[in-house]
């Protein structure tokens, strides 16, 4: 694999552009993101190709798998990124809601974690699970993640009270307080980001969530991106052209590849 500095990004197809962007907001922020001209490219929600032949379409504790390099390969796709969360990386259960080529592949989970959700079908759209969940069927590719880190360009994940605040009443007190410690604490992180029509996907340097999602606002902390929504993916790699920013060390049942229309 090639580093990141080793990244020729003119040997990308038309229609993909890359961009480093750097800046003190006054968060250290640091983006590698790649912009989808939504006339040409679309970003598809994929698993293994055999897993589309089976019959079964709920979770499976033992999946076919592949590195984000595969999926490139099998699908002949410039731009990867590591798609939705897993219960166990040992078993390879998948965690939330997964529809591939108009296929329902595992069942929704209700979470404060997972409460976005990225469907595509001739277009795209990232909003709050509990929204669009209840259309699933009306598109051809889904994948629940999160947490929902923009929405109508305002940054979300702000007011530590609502954070802590839950319907949850069984669930017990520390796991509330380490929901804050999760949008507190710097750590690297995959994005998604509308933007009007334009879809980006991202890669950042540790930087906490509360941050990340004022730098992706379009607020006065925002970097220039002016997200109209943005949603989290799990840690994991953006594969660009043969480099990897973050890491391809984990083999995952699906993935988001971005393909021609």
């Amino acid at each position: 694999m090639a580093t990141a500095e080793q990244l020729d990004a003119s040997k990308l197809p038309a229609g993909l552009t890359y961009q480093h962007i750097t800046a003190s907001t006054p968060a250290k922020v640091s983006l590698h993101i790649v912009k989808l001209d939504s006339a040409a490219f679309i970003a598809r929600v994929s698993v293994v190709k055999d897993r589309l032949e089976t019959k079964s379409v709920s979770g499976s504790p033992s999946l076919a798998s592949w590195l984000l390099a595969d999926f490139a390969r099998e699908y002949n796709s410039s731009a990867v990124v590591s798609g939705g969360y897993l219960s166990s990386f040992t078993t390879l259960e998948e965690l939330g809601y997964v529809r591939s080529e108009k296929r329902s592949l595992n069942p929704r989970h209700e979470s404060w974690l997972l409460n976005a959700i990225y469907c595509e079908d001739k277009d795209f759209d990232i909003n709050y699970a509990q929204t669009v969940l209840p259309l699933r069927i009306s598109y051809r590719g889904c994948l629940q993640a999160g947490p929902m880190l923009v929405f109508d360009g305002k940054p979300q994940l702000q007011d530590p009270e609502k954070l802590l605040a839950s319907a949850e009443t069984d669930v017990p007190a520390k796991f509330f307080e380490s929901r804050r410690k999760y949008v507190e604490t710097n750590q690297a992180h995959l994005f998604l980001c509308q933007q009007k029509t334009t879809l980006i996907i991202g890669y950042t340097d540790r930087i906490a969530l509360q941050a990340l999602a004022r730098a992706l606002s379009n607020g006065p902390e925002g970097v220039g991106l002016a997200c109209d929504r943005a949603m989290r993916l799990p840690s994991g790699g953006l594969f660009v052209n043969g480099t990897v920013f973050g890491d391809d060390l984990v083999y995952r049942p699906n993935a988001i590849v971005v393909t021609h229309k």
